[in-house]
């Protein structure tokens, strides 16, 4: 499945951009998320989606991608968990654009044809001191047959 081809290619990059402390493939329940206090936080990349991309001859396929961001912050100020959280956030969108400007394959007759962020929001789900964020990609993927 191209899926998870795309998943640990993205993995394999943000580890290797050491954007955090963890880059985790799969989903999670909140209550479980354990980032260190000290450290960078916790990147996970979970599967959304897939569909053909085109009506063209190229059988490219449009994969969404859900990537969640969380950082956890003993501060009482609100303000330094947001900021912990941008700074990892920056550190994910860098790598994210290195990875489409760099990246032709993602694996084995596997091409990268283009990345695009189309949302970042706040996680419903972050209840201090833990604070989360997730970013919405858009990859499309032609796999040569």
């Amino acid at each position: 499945m191209l899926w998870i081809k795309l998943l640990r290619s993205l993995g394999d990059h943000l580890r290797a951009a050491d954007v955090a402390d963890q880059v985790i493939i799969g989903g999670y329940k909140p209550s479980d998320i354990r980032p260190d206090p000290n450290g960078r936080g916790i990147v996970y990349l979970l599967r959304d989606r897939e569909r053909l991309a085109g009506e063209t001859r190229v059988q490219d396929t449009a994969v969404q991608i859900s990537v969640d961001t969380w950082v956890r912050s003993e501060s009482k100020d609100l303000a330094d968990g947001y900021e912990a959280l941008a700074r990892l956030e920056r550190a994910v969108m860098e790598a994210l654009r290195t990875y489409e400007e760099n990246m032709t394959w993602i694996a084995d007759g596997v091409q990268l044809l283009r990345l695009r962020i189309t949302e970042t929001a706040g996680d419903g789900d972050s209840v201090r001191p833990l604070v989360g964020s997730r970013c919405s990609l858009e990859v499309i993927i032609y796999e040569e047959k």
